[in-house]
């Protein structure tokens, strides 16, 4: 299985494909209530330390649910897999909420969830991966071999 062994430079690599701009903020909010309140809204991985932040706000969560609200149109899939391995590892029992679209990897958020509810005219699209590569042969090879997996 080949692993990437530069996070920061396929999000960088992702962000020129997609036209990301670098200096957005953070997808995401968490509150502080009797039932926490996760906010997942905009492109995942935008900004160099979302999913880190997220992860690291994710394990002080101490109660034991979580709401997540989903609106977001998907983005770096590296990111949206450490979100999902916090999320699913979490022991709170966790209701997610798609309030517009839960598309791309925003969709493997959702899928963390014990209870998925979608809200009316809400969407989840889930499609085949997409990889972005420029360089040598060689290196076109191992993105294509990463988005095979």
């Amino acid at each position: 299985m080949i692993q990437p062994s530069n996070v920061d430079e396929l999000r960088e690599m992702w962000r020129l494909t997609a036209g990301v701009p670098a200096t957005v903020g953070p997808s995401w909010t968490m509150s502080v209530d009797d039932t926490p309140k996760v906010y997942v809204q905009g492109m995942i991985g935008g900004w160099r330390l979302d999913a880190g932040e997220f992860v690291k706000n994710l394990h002080a969560i101490t109660a034991p649910t979580i709401d997540l609200h989903i609106n977001s149109p998907g983005g770096f899939v590296f990111d949206a897999m450490s979100m999902f391995d916090a999320l699913v590892n979490h022991p709170a029992k966790i209701t997610a909420y798609v309030g517009g679209l839960a598309a791309s990897a925003a969709s493997l958020l959702l899928q963390a969830a014990d209870t998925r509810i979608m809200g009316i005219g809400s969407r989840v699209m889930i499609h085949d991966a997409r990889v972005g590569a420029y360089g040598p042969p060689d290196q076109l090879r191992k993105q294509a071999a990463i988005g095979d997996q």
